[in-house]
């Protein structure tokens, strides 16, 4: 205890919060011998300050507030079960369980822990955040706390209803897909030229993504530059970040276009090596198409995330942003042969200058 207390003002003299110093002296015991022990010793005064905790959790909330932001309170609470049930969903499913085993995660960890209780409250110290996120917090925490047990409870009966109302293609396949999964993992590796391939892709993926965030990070201060030469870019145009922000990813079209096809040709690969061929040509055909389909649009998705979040300072309103988005997509359709000329002798032209012998 008096470890866990010294650490803990240490780290608040040196700028950092309690819980930090807390936690790194808990993850230190963690490693000793005498953990058992120790366990058994602090649990009373771990059982106090639980309480202790809690309470003065609940004397931080005032009800008035509470009901004025009961919308924004709805809306949150909402948007954490629909977002972590689909995101648990999704990431225990690509990692090769069944649907009913993802939804069953999905449902038992769609709710944010009192630790947002301590992040809200060191905010608010710190007159970083408003007065009335930190009731907000809460209560989304503890509407989301008690909505878990009842949705662990039916997410068994709302697995057999997707079942039934879903096309049974979609179904097949979801089932095609965990089945290779789980028997891929007691599979041995693929091969040394397969995995050479796919880490070469990989890597000119990455090379092609940092390329793109660079110009993305560089495209406020250009837009800042700019703004006082074009001060009247009417918002219909999307002010002059907006046209910043299209002008870099116009820019950026050639890589993404050919970090697409790269994508594509990745998955395709992995999905031929990792599904060895067998005598029902149509069934190894399918699994492969699952397979490829999958990798294809996770990666695809996260590059999309990460697009999002490094343009958020820069992106229009959306009815901008989604004409700015078709402007796009027309040019990448109509010029895609034009575009993928110009990535290949971009790369062309890199591994010769980087391929000379220095004079």
């Amino acid at each position: 205890l008096g470890l866990c207390f010294g650490l803990s003002l240490v780290a608040v003299k040196l700028g950092y919060s309690v819980a930090l110093g807390a936690f790194l002296i808990g993850a230190i015991i963690a490693e000793s011998k005498q953990r058992a022990e120790i366990e058994g010793l602090i649990e009373p005064v771990r059982d106090l300050f639980s309480a202790v905790f809690f309470v003065a959790v609940g004397m931080m909330i005032e009800p008035a507030v509470v009901w004025q932001y009961a919308l924004p309170i709805v809306f949150i609470s909402a948007a954490v079960v629909l977002g972590k049930v689909a995101s648990c969903w999704l990431g225990t499913f690509v990692t090769g369980n069944g649907t009913k085993t993802s939804l069953r995660v999905g449902m038992g960890l769609a709710q944010i822990g009192e630790f947002s209780f301590i992040i809200a409250a060191l905010g608010q110290s710190l007159h970083v955040t408003s007065e009335f996120l930190y009731p907000i917090v809460v209560t989304v925490s503890a509407i989301t706390t008690m909505l878990t047990p009842m949705l662990i409870r039916g997410s068994d009966p709302l697995m057999n209803w997707i079942e039934r109302v879903a096309p049974r293609s979609m179904m097949a396949h979801l089932e095609i897909y965990s089945r290779w999964m789980g028997a891929h993992h007691t599979r041995p590796a693929a091969s040394s030229p397969i995995r050479d391939a796919v880490r070469r892709a990989a890597i000119q993926i990455g090379i092609n993504i940092a390329f793109v965030t660079g110009m993305l990070i560089a495209a406020p201060y250009v837009s800042a530059h700019v703004e006082h030469l074009l001060p009247a870019v009417p918002m219909w145009l999307g002010g002059t970040r907006g046209l910043a922000w299209l002008g870099a990813m116009v820019l950026a079209l050639p890589v993404l276009v050919a970090s697409v096809r790269k994508v594509r040709a990745m998955s395709m690969l992995l999905a031929d090596v990792a599904v060895p061929s067998s005598t029902k040509r149509s069934h190894t055909a399918t699994v492969r198409s699952v397979v490829s389909n999958v990798v294809l649009a996770v990666v695809l998705l996260a590059m999309a995330l990460w697009l999002v979040v490094l343009s958020a300072i820069l992106l229009p309103p959306w009815p901008v942003l989604v004409m700015f988005v078709l402007l796009l997509m027309t040019i990448a359709t109509l010029a895609y042969r034009r575009l993928v000329r110009m990535y290949a002798n971009a790369q062309a032209a890199l591994h010769e200058t980087l391929s000379q012998p220095p004079e």
